[in-house]
């Protein structure tokens, strides 16, 4: 039988395959692509146990709630920003809550910002009894952990009894407020 020589490229390393093994091994969610929002929904949810990496929510209204339990990491570009959960020209009526891991990571220049609210209204506010960070370009503006910008309004205001970073400093910036 000929033997035929393994290219390099198709095999994979050992602490690839190790590292697989120990991930289908300990039960870990494997992260799913990002979820896009544009018809109207009841909620919107990310629940315990999984990872997505990213929300965004444009043009539309949530009636219920947007919640995280899980993780949204690492963000996914929009605009010039790298953001976990954005939500843009949309009502959300049952507020924004977190008790998981919101991460947003600005790799290439990119600003991060794990919440941004753009011309959105968030009736029930924001709370936080997890871990929120953001971390990217260097700058006084380069990683905001809260953005609420382009007269946007959040009802009931932002409540934190977990943990709000930004490598930027600017754990929540409202950029712009409504006249």
């Amino acid at each position: 039988m000929p033997k035929f020589p393994l290219d390099p490229r198709l095999v994979a390393s050992p602490l690839l395959a190790s590292t697989c093994v120990a991930a289908l091994l300990l039960g870990a969610a494997p992260a799913q692509a990002g979820q896009m929002i544009t018809t109207p929904q009841a909620s919107v949810t990310n629940p315990a146990g999984q990872a997505t990496t990213s929300i965004v929510i444009t043009g539309t209204t949530v009636t219920g709630a947007v919640a995280n339990a899980g993780t949204i990491s690492p963000g996914t570009t929009v605009g010039t920003r790298t953001v976990a959960l954005a939500v843009t020209n949309s009502t959300i009526g049952g507020g924004i809550s977190n008790t998981g891991t919101i991460n947003a990571s600005g790799g290439n220049g990119n600003f991060a910002t794990s919440i941004v609210l753009t011309g959105s209204t968030v009736s029930g506010g924001i709370t936080n009894a997890g871990t929120i960070t953001a971390s990217g370009a260097s700058g006084a503006n380069g990683a905001i952990g809260i953005l609420i910008q382009g007269n946007s309004t959040v009802s009931s205001g932002i409540a934190n009894t977990g943990m709000i970073s930004a490598s930027g400093g600017n754990i929540i910036w409202p950029s712009r407020r409504p006249a």
